[in-house]
């Protein structure tokens, strides 16, 4: 719900891409954070600005949505230099392709009044899972296959079936209620195996994958409040619960499987995001704030991570690197910015720098 509630602020937007980083990383590989600004003007164009390595700067349009478009999801599919991009109309959300330079605007879902939302890129870069509504409560999982253009859908009834994650090329992990509560499954693409995972009497939600050690951390009610659970795939067993929290809102494990970072409810105005360390147990407390903490995303290194911070009214991104223990505001500016993701770019004509909306 509060993602939903998010997602009506944005405005007319654009990508912006700072940061490039290539220390941690091999020399091919750039590393940038990319976020959405608001725009000041409902009929912006939806711009990119970047540099290349000899700092000349150009300005990319994508045009051709709607007036009252906003991007709602975002990722750059590398192994085929396009852009993915989830945009919400009045009317429907809808997915479309577009060249590194904002041309060859290709609308790859193409439905009237459904919404395909949520997307996920396989490991592989070949398949796109993603939900689809009416409108309605009742959703469903549909993949589409980019090379041979085609979208199939993933199970015929409609459980209120969302999130998708790719646990691999041939399984995804989604949150449905086919059995009653919400819980998390693992379905097998192939062979349409659907398997409770989770599986537990309340309600299960907020599924994050570790694809380097095979684990998922996740939200239960299980034995009251909040907490945090943690499943093995190669074990196939969960964890007792994470910690001593009983009032944790958002969890995102990191790549390596070593910590977790997590939004935790103190009070009815007061919020905490707490690194833990799996392995020794040690909780540390980063930022208390009285709004919570949205769009935790880390980098691949597991290093770093992003998340979005409400002060003084307006959205923020902020970046905590657990190496050196530093909070540093990214954006610290009078608009609204959100959505920030890592982009890593294989290419060394391309050193991002930012990217932006303007009128």
């Amino acid at each position: 719900m509060t993602r939903r509630i998010f997602l009506t602020l944005l405005l007319a937007v654009g990508i912006l891409l700072v940061g490039c980083n290539t220390k941690n990383l091999s020399a091919q590989t750039k590393e940038c954070v990319a976020f959405l600004r608001e725009a000041s003007s409902l009929h912006a164009k939806i711009q990119i600005k970047l540099a290349d390595v000899s700092s000349h700067e150009e300005t990319i349009n994508f045009l051709g949505f709607p007036q009252d478009a906003k991007i709602t999801n975002y990722f750059w599919i590398e192994k085929q230099k396009k852009w993915l991009i989830e945009v919400l109309s009045q009317d429907n959300s809808d997915i479309y392709l577009f060249n590194w330079d904002g041309t060859g605007m290709y609308n790859l879902t193409n439905s009237s009044n459904l919404f395909e939302t949520d997307f996920q890129v396989s490991p592989d870069q070949r398949l796109i899972a993603y939900s689809v509504s009416d409108g309605s409560l009742n959703t469903y999982i549909e993949i589409f296959d980019l090379d041979h253009n085609k979208k199939n859908q993933l199970g015929q009834e409609h459980y209120l079936e969302r999130a998708p994650l790719w646990l691999d090329n041939h399984n995804l992990i989604i949150e449905s209620s086919k059995l009653g509560s919400p819980n998390i499954f693992k379905v097998d693409i192939n062979t349409k195996e659907w398997t409770n995972i989770s599986n537990g009497p309340g309600i299960d939600t907020g599924a994050s994958l570790s694809n380097q050690t095979q684990i998922m951390s996740f939200l239960s009610d299980r034995l009251g409040g909040w907490q945090v659970f943690i499943y093995d795939f190669q074990e196939q067993k969960i964890t007792e619960p994470v910690g001593v929290n009983k009032q944790v809102s958002s969890v995102s494990i990191s790549p390596n499987g070593k910590f977790l970072i997590m939004n935790i409810i103190e009070n009815t105005n007061r919020n905490s995001v707490v690194l833990y360390n799996i392995e020794n147990q040690i909780q540390t407390t980063i930022v208390r704030l009285e709004n919570p903490i949205l769009n935790f995303q880390w980098s691949l290194d597991s290093k770093k991570i992003l998340f979005n911070i409400l002060q003084k009214q307006n959205y923020d991104i902020f970046m905590f690197d657990i190496v050196t223990n530093e909070l540093t505001n990214l954006t610290n500016s009078a608009t609204n910015e959100f959505g920030a993701r890592w982009i890593y770019i294989n290419d060394d004509n391309k050193l991002l720098r930012f990217l932006e909306t303007r009128q």
